[in-house]
Formats: C-alpha cells, structure tokens, sequence
C-alpha cells in the first residue's frame, strides 16, 4: 500500500509562485512529479480546503487509492 497523500491549496497557483512563474508552470510541474511518483510505484490521494468538510469523503478518498495499490501488485 505504497500511497501518498497531498494536500491542494490554491496558494500554490497564486502568492507562492517564485518571482515571474505563471501558475501553468506550476500546474506542468506538479503533473510532471505526480507522474513520477505514480511511475515509481506509488498511489496517490489528493484533498483540498474544501474536501475538509467532509472528512468521511476524504477518508473514502485514501481508502481507494490503497485499494488501488492492492490491486496493482
């Protein structure tokens, strides 16, 4: 059950961004680095501020992608 859990805050595409980034840039990398990380074997259950609401829908949410690396192996 090799899973990564990530929590999504729109920060990231907005005041975070370095100096010049755009927040496509942000966006193509952080794509580019959860293919990385799916290629090296691993799931991965993202959240957001929102998905805290209900804390059961987030819970269902890691529950799939460890049912996902069950599957897988």
């Amino acid at each position: 059950m090799r899973t990564i859990g990530e929590f999504d805050g729109a920060g990231k595409y907005g005041r975070l961004l370095a100096p010049g980034a755009r927040p496509g840039d942000a966006v193509f990398r952080e794509k580019v680095r959860e293919d990385e990380i799916r290629d090296a074997g691993w799931q991965v259950a993202r959240w957001t501020t929102e998905d805290l609401e209900n804390p059961q829908a987030v819970v269902d949410r890691i529950r799939r992608a460890f049912d996902r690396g069950q599957r897988s192996h």
